[in-house]
């Protein structure tokens, strides 16, 4: 396939939820994405083309910064339908072949959507978020500049993880075909999910004591909350429990003021 092509390929996926349906789902999104590259396979060939792109109108769905990993599986399984005419397999090749991207499609899609909503929608969008409102805590409302840094905050922090894992899976897709499996497996994602959630934590009790010292009058006391957290959690004592702590000593401190 042409270099033209698979770049085309990659950005048409950022469409892919373009045209979200309740029936199929990503279903045209990911027959858009790969069309030029399909054209590029079948360009001799317009009924095979035909097949090849009612086979993608079946049911599709995935998460979408790491649908670009099926996408180039499908592509380097569609170029491998290619063969030469008039032979009696190719036919019964063909048939096989489809199996095989409808099988990819339905099996793969399922497991990568899991990974991909505890990795962005439940880690990597909240902990983003959670650095950009801490910036505004800390910072004030006194300024609309305040409202505009901690989105771009966001904006970039989030996007950089998020086009990442799009390009990157898209290349180990088409540079390491089926064993991109394998590879993903061995990533360890929950284990970085997981640090993300702690780091996120930490944040939190970052912003909340960082909120306290920059008050000249309370700065001694978060001096003090400071100690008193690094002490709780060198003896184990659960990091969500000193948080939640600090939460509600801080709202009771506030009605007794």
């Amino acid at each position: 396939m042409k270099n033209c092509n698979i770049i085309r390929t990659f950005f048409r996926s950022l469409l892919l939820q373009a045209v979200w349906n309740f029936e199929r789902m990503q279903n045209v999104g990911f027959l858009y994405s790969i069309m030029p590259c399909l054209k590029e396979i079948y360009v001799t060939d317009e009924n095979r083309l035909k097949n090849a792109a009612m086979r993608h109108f079946d049911f599709f769905n995935t998460h979408p910064y790491i649908a670009n990993t099926i996408i180039a599986l499908t592509l380097v399984l569609e170029n491998e339908t290619v063969a030469p005419t008039g032979l009696p397999s190719v036919a019964a090749s063909e048939e096989t072949k489809s199996q095989q991207i409808k099988s990819l499609k339905l099996h793969l899609g399922g497991p990568i959507a899991a990974l991909g909503d505890t990795f962005f929608w439940a880690r990597i969008k909240p902990f983003c978020g959670l650095i950009a409102a801490g910036y505004v805590f800390i910072r004030g409302f006194n300024n609309i500049g305040y409202f505009l840094i901690p989105s771009l905050i966001f904006i970039f922090l989030y996007n950089m993880p998020h086009i990442f894992f799009r390009f990157f899976g898209f290349w180990l897709g088409l540079k390491y075909k089926t064993d991109v499996v394998k590879i993903i497996s061995n990533f360890k994602i929950q284990k970085i999910s997981e640090i993300i959630r702690l780091a996120g934590i930490f944040v939190c009790i970052f912003v909340l004591i960082a909120y306290i010292v920059s008050s000249g009058k309370y700065r001694f006391a978060g001096v003090l909350v400071f100690l008193a957290s690094f002490i709780l959690i060198k003896k184990n004592v659960s990091i969500i429990s000193v948080f939640w702590g600090l939460v509600i000593g801080c709202v009771g401190a506030g009605f007794l003021m």
